[in-house]
């Protein structure tokens, strides 16, 4: 429940950014003399390289082994009820939807200086699809969670 509603809150930050746009659109005068057309561009290929980053990055994250860790949390330990494979799906989690949230500030920032609500939305969109394209899966924290403790049981140096 942890990993969804961390993740959940940065989709709708997403609704934020959009809200905030179109309150201040009235407010904001596009800065002069920007190639708004080359920025953006620029901005697009920065999320491109994001979105890829943050696969690397989960999938990364997710295959680091945690040697200190035990497989199974024993009951009174200090850790909670939390298992490690959800302590470190959850980083996983955190830092690609991060990762995906930055595309939408990526559209916002690029709002503020062009006014231009049609990038602010294909940015928006993008990122939301990032966000859900490495959205927390439970079968991917089950095998997680698997993979560990077989790790837990093999001999050191596996």
């Amino acid at each position: 429940m942890t990993i969804m509603s961390v993740w959940s809150a940065l989709l709708g930050s997403l609704g934020v950014y959009v809200l905030v746009a179109m309150i201040m659109a009235d407010k904001l005068t596009p800065v002069e003399n920007i190639p708004f057309g080359f920025v953006k561009n620029i901005l697009f290929g920065i999320s491109v390289l994001v979105f890829i980053a943050a696969f690397v990055i989960r999938k990364v994250l997710l295959r680091i082994a945690d040697t200190n860790a035990p497989a199974v949390v024993r009951q009174g330990s200090p850790a909670g009820a939390q298992p490690p494979a959800a302590g470190k799906y959850i980083v996983a989690i955190i830092a690609a939807s991060g990762l995906s949230e930055s595309i939408g500030v990526c559209g916002l920032i690029f709002f503020f200086i062009s006014q231009d609500s049609a990038a602010l939305y294909q940015f928006i969109t993008i990122s939301a699809l990032a966000m859900f394209v490495y959205r927390p899966r439970k079968e991917e924290l089950l095998q997680l969670a698997a993979d560990m403790q077989r790790r837990a049981g093999s001999p050191p140096g596996r």
